[in-house]
């Protein structure tokens, strides 16, 4: 068993002297070896991730009040919800998700379908070794991101 290599990971890259940054890593305006940032950034992903998604189908109405149906059940809210989508969970997904959002401009997501009903199956991860078509992918765009000379933190 490799508990070393499974444990510690080491990254290298030029920095750039102007802005103490190394910006080469994996299109991330920062790399953290900081316990606290890593903890800040921990902390955020499990906040984010307890919200649920909703998945509801308005109908507009020419007289009274306009109407939401709960979607609950159907092939999106399973996927963005409950299935697994390539990790232990859901929720390990999603966190995935929100650290690279923190740190980098975008994060892509490939969506699978099945093929005679069109329902939505899993959400995974883009393979960046893989060149996709941009239709083919879900883009969530960094709320967080700033440029790559700086990170949330630099505002904080």
């Amino acid at each position: 068993m490799n508990l070393f290599g499974k444990v510690v990971s080491f990254s290298r890259g030029k920095l750039n002297n102007d802005t103490q940054r190394v910006t080469a890593w994996q299109n991330e305006a920062v790399e953290y070896t900081s316990a606290f940032v890593t903890n800040i950034h921990n902390k955020i992903a499990n906040e984010i991730t307890k919200v649920e998604f909703n998945h509801v189908k308005y109908k507009k109405s020419d007289v009274g009040s306009d109407t939401l149906i709960s979607m609950a059940g159907s092939d999106l809210d399973e996927v963005l919800n409950w299935s697994s989508k390539g990790e232990h969970n859901s929720m390990e997904f999603w966190q995935k998700v929100i650290k690279k959002l923190l740190c980098t401009r975008y994060v892509d997501l490939y969506p699978i379908f099945d093929s005679e009903t069109g329902d939505l199956l899993d959400l995974l991860f883009a393979n960046d070794k893989k060149e996709y078509k941009p239709e083919e992918l879900v883009r969530l765009i960094s709320p967080f991101y700033i440029n790559e000379d700086t990170s949330i933190l630099d505002n904080a």
